[in-house]
């Protein structure tokens, strides 16, 4: 079956989702994974319904765990990257603090940051993408 094509892909297509609504029970047997990878399907599928191209040349950047997001390796620092900078793979766009830990996130792409999806201070999922590059 081609991708897209069962029932949840058309009704995805058809822009029916908008958010994820559950009568008589819950989301927990997907985990925060499944649950995430859900409703990121139904927003691509609701952004393609909306008119929205998928670029297959923006790569992301995600978060390899769970935690708090830093922009900036201090509050009066200037940030890693901004929106329009070149980024070579490797070079350091941001910081998840986790248990105390300070993870330095880079980048998996050489290329122009196109959109930093998340804020300074937000707590971001495993796998969460946080930064676009193109």
């Amino acid at each position: 079956r081609p991708p897209g094509r069962g029932l949840l892909g058309q009704v995805i297509q058809q822009g029916e989702v908008a958010g994820a609504e559950v009568a008589g029970g819950d989301f927990a047997h997907l985990g925060a994974l499944g649950l995430a990878l859900l409703l990121g399907v139904a927003a691509a599928g609701a952004e393609l319904a909306a008119g929205g191209a998928v670029d297959e040349n923006v790569k992301t950047i995600t978060s390899p765990l769970v935690g708090t997001f830093y922009s900036a390796s201090s509050p009066d620092a200037e940030p890693f990257v901004r929106v329009g900078d070149t980024v070579k793979k490797g070079q350091v766009v941001g910081i998840v603090e986790a248990m105390k830990l300070m993870n330095e996130i880079e980048s998996e792409h050489d290329g122009v940051i196109t959109e930093i999806i998340v804020n300074n201070g937000d707590m971001v999922e495993y796998g969460q993408v946080l930064i676009k590059v193109k």
